[in-house]
């Protein structure tokens, strides 16, 4: 892709002459003026004293004042995405020295100096070329920005309203009072100083032609302070295409949105992120490939961007959010009381990767408004634990789940009862690994053995630990096995040994024996952990660990079997009621072959 950029030093009368034909306009997208007083006075500092010194050496070099990145709108209005703080301070800084020689002695160097500052903040009208303080040569149009119009009055008739305490009044009054002091001190060469940071403070202007290049260019300039995000681009544009009427309930809702975002500590990057992929699923799109965020959405803004649905669909992922993080009931929603479904979000909270959630949006997003939903979702979910663990346990990266993903979330769309990718190429590879996994698994399958206990009634502890039964610290505690210090070393990191437990009992229960531990086991709200309290040996030693290896893999392959059969049994059911197509009939067939007919006659 070709890609135009201009960049030429410019001091700032050339620059603001440019306005004339090339309004400054700042976007929608940015974010307010936010200066404070510090940084006010640093520049008007730096800038007046340095042209004060250089007054009369014509071989000083200029001051440079930084980049100014934007690029040229439909509308030939440069659009600023870096330097919108600098150059709305150099406007009220050149208001604020009108303001401070209005009433000074009438004579031809005066009215030269107003007429390049007027010239410099306003556009040029009539035969004439006359200044019209109507039209200044800069607008602000940031969203959310209640004081736009406080910088557009202050430009035109350089008057403060009583009490104004917005960043623009607040640092025009003191642009004010820092000028009136230098005029009283610099009298005699005042204008010739004024006339110099004209011509001699330099900006370098980077214009491009396009919008994304702008942002690009600022991306790559700048690491340091907040960058301009997606979410920011998609608002201005939002906003742009609503009437003057809907704009402020537009802006109402989108920070409420932003505000519940923040609460369950969800950004609206990831929201749009999420929401890309139930959109890609809609449109049937299976490809690995997953374009920019900012991309997907500004390649068809009228069917990703301005639908009317956009905001409510946002607002219910972050409902789904706040059952699955912070453990929310959600009103008219039952399947928000179904301890069941809560275990197995509870579940896929700790899966190694992002990519549960993308299936799981996607059919909330889709069938929650289906009667019966807690009873297809819950199936669902255990379907979806066993196919993605199973999946890392075989093959743990990411590659290994992302292709099935994007077609489970694309089928998820036409069908409450998706068909998931066949795995069973994956049993003799993953069932070795059931007793050693990957360590970002252990948590995860930790949580699938507790939830199979009848006994854990609720979701487990926030915050809990994995418990190694045989310490990993034991040297002190067994003198007598240091022989087989490198087999304990891989041993007790197998699951046999390990179950969860909250933070501090945990830390109580430390490196003791296992007769000390069970006491404090009992204590525990984990039921895998009073269970444990209950078996009668007082020591636990690597025969133990092989035996609850054996019997934590055969109770892990005997879950997964169960899900992935009731979950079968329950599209057979399904399609009794609904002629099957003619993928389906396929896929039926494939099942019966495998699991015979009898799970269908259920």
């Amino acid at each position: 892709m070709s890609m135009s950029i201009s960049a030429k030093g410019t001091n700032l009368f050339n620059y603001f002459a440019i306005a004339q034909e090339n309004k400054i306009v700042i976007p929608e997208y940015q974010r307010p003026y936010a200066w404070e007083s510090d940084h006010v006075q640093i520049l008007f500092e730096d800038l007046w004293n340095y042209n004060k010194e250089h007054l009369n050496n014509s071989k000083a070099p200029p001051y440079f004042l930084g980049c100014i990145v934007s690029y040229k709108n439909d509308k030939d209005e440069q659009e600023i995405i870096d330097g919108q703080q600098r150059l709305t301070t150099l406007f009220l800084l050149f208001r604020a020295i009108l303001a401070a020689i209005e009433n000074f002695p009438v004579d031809p160097d005066l009215e030269a100096i107003v007429r390049k500052i007027k010239s410099s903040i306003y556009k040029n009208r009539g035969v004439a070329d006359t200044p019209d303080p109507k039209q200044p040569l800069i607008e602000s149009k940031v969203i959310n920005q209640t004081y736009n119009n406080v910088l557009s009055d202050i430009l035109e008739n350089g008057l403060l309203k009583t009490g104004a305490t917005d960043p623009y009044s607040t640092n025009y009054s003191l642009l004010l009072k820092l000028v009136k002091e230098v005029a009283c001190k610099d009298r005699d060469c005042f204008y010739e100083i004024v006339d110099s940071l004209l011509k001699k403070t330099i900006v370098l202007p980077i214009t491009t032609d396009s919008e994304e290049t702008a942002l690009t260019i600022f991306m790559t300039m700048n690491d340091r302070g907040l960058q301009l995000t997606d979410a920011d681009i998609f608002k201005a544009n939002i906003y742009s295409q609503k009437s003057e009427l809907e704009r402020k309930t537009f802006i109402d809702h989108w920070k409420k949105l932003e505000e519940r975002g923040m609460n369950c500590k969800l950004s609206l990057q990831s929201l749009f992120t999420y929401f890309m992929f139930y959109l890609k699923a809609l449109n049937g799109d299976k490809k690995g490939t997953i374009e920019g965020v900012r991309k997907f959405y500004l390649a068809d803004p009228e069917k990703r961007l301005y639908q009317e649905d956009l905001i409510p669909q946002l607002n219910k992922i972050i409902d789904l959010w706040n059952v699955i993080f912070y453990r929310k009931n959600l009103d008219g929603e039952l399947w928000t009381k179904d301890i069941k479904i809560l275990k197995s979000l509870d579940t896929l909270r700790s899966y190694p990767n992002e990519w549960w959630k993308y299936p799981v949006i996607c059919f909330y997003l889709r069938h929650r408004n289906a009667n019966d939903f807690e009873s297809f979702f819950g199936l669902f979910l255990n379907r979806l634990i066993g196919v993605l663990t199973t999946r890392y346990l075989a093959y743990p990266n990411v590659n290994a789940v992302k292709p099935g993903v994007l077609k489970l979330n694309v089928a998820i769309m036409s069908n409450i009862h998706p068909i998931f990718e066949s795995e069973e190429e994956l049993e003799e590879n993953y069932e070795n690994n059931i007793a050693k996994p990957h360590d970002k698994l252990t948590q995860l399958m930790l949580k699938i053995r507790a939830y199979q206990s009848e006994a854990q009634t609720e979701l487990l502890p926030e915050g809990w630990e994995v418990e190694h039964i045989f310490p990993q610290t034991w040297e002190p505690n067994y003198p007598m096995l240091r022989d087989k210090k490198e087999e304990i070393k891989e041993i007790i990191e197998h699951m046999g040994n390990k179950i969860p437990l909250e933070e501090a009992l945990n830390i109580k229960a430390s490196n003791g024996y296992f007769d000390s531990k069970k006491k404090i086991y009992r204590e525990s709200k984990v039921a895998v952990a009073r269970e444990l309290a209950t078996q009668r040996q007082s020591d636990w030693n690597l025969d133990q660990i092989a035996v609850q290896d054996y019997e934590f893999t055969k109770s892990f392959k005997q879950t997964i079997k169960t899900w992935k059969e009731t979950y079968f049994a329950s599209v057979a059911n399904s399609t009794r009621h609904n002629e099957p197509n003619a993928e389906e009939m396929a896929q039926i067939a494939a099942l019966k072959a495998k699991f015979g007919p009898d799970v269908f006659s259920k």
